[in-house]
């Protein structure tokens, strides 16, 4: 499927707040595109509004360990260790 089909149907997702959708279609996506950047930030939103913020932690770090200029992921990182103090 096309990257950028993927992206506007994820995004659509997290707009109308499908957060449980979301994490389900990344992670499938995922298995057979591991590391895209694109569905690994979608994850990590999905599970960080969900309230998983143990497995939001585990993706943001994944994210950091491909790009570590990643803006979206460091900006999450913040706001999960603002919550666990």
């Amino acid at each position: 499927m096309d990257d950028s089909k993927v992206f506007k149907d994820f995004k659509s997702l997290l707009d109308n707040k499908k957060f449980s959708e979301l994490q389900t279609n990344t992670e499938l996506y995922l298995k057979s595109n591991d590391n895209k950047l694109f569905a690994l930030e979608f994850l990590g939103i999905a599970h960080f509004s969900l309230k998983k913020f143990d497995k939001a932690l585990d993706v943001f770090e994944k994210i950091l360990k491909i790009n570590s200029y990643s803006v979206p992921a460091l900006l999450h990182l913040a706001r999960i260790s603002c919550i666990n103090k």
